[in-house]
């Protein structure tokens, strides 16, 4: 077995065995957690009397968020309130 093969087999089982699998749970997470505060959004909105909640996921340069909204009926004249909950 020359040098360059045994460089390139070890760089391969690298990205298959360590750096891949670190991506996808690190990806899975993310999913996995976008979820579940979004179902405790819409829950904390639910309790507070509103009727639909939407969850901003922190990124950059943002807090996280939840914001409750109650849809009003335009031909009522009712409009459509937000408010602004923290999840912590």
């Amino acid at each position: 077995m020359s040098v360059d093969n045994f460089t390139n087999s070890v760089d391969v089982w690298l990205f298959k065995w360590v750096l891949l699998p670190a991506l996808l749970f690190g990806v899975l997470f993310m999913v996995i957690n976008y979820f579940v505060y979004s179902v405790k959004c819409r829950d904390l909105c639910r309790s507070h009397g509103y009727s639909d909640g939407v969850y901003i996921p922190p990124y950059r340069f943002n807090e996280e968020k939840c914001l409750c909204r109650q849809v009003g009926d335009e031909r009522l004249g009712q409009t459509t309130k937000l408010r602004e909950f923290p999840l912590k």
